[in-house]
């Protein structure tokens, strides 16, 4: 229920920002509470490393084990 109610209050944040996109679905009663985004105008390793850095927000920033995925959407460097 906390991480719900977490990853409740990260889609709604994200949502107001006109430069973030959230990719996959946001029902979350039927999500694991990983989201993944990119925000416009922002290389994602720089941000994931300012996030944690000034935040301390754990996030993984990069391609990992699925290149093909961000092919199919789009976000491929």
């Amino acid at each position: 229920a906390h991480e719900s109610r977490l990853l409740e209050r990260l889609l709604d944040g994200l949502a107001g920002l006109p430069e973030v996109t959230v990719y996959g679905h946001q029902r979350v009663p039927d999500k694991t509470p990983v989201v993944s985004f990119t925000v416009a105008g922002h290389e994602p390793k720089v941000l994931g490393a300012r996030l944690f850095d000034e935040f301390e927000i754990a996030l993984r920033a990069g391609f990992h084990c699925a290149p093909m995925a961000h092919e199919a959407i789009g976000t491929i460097e």
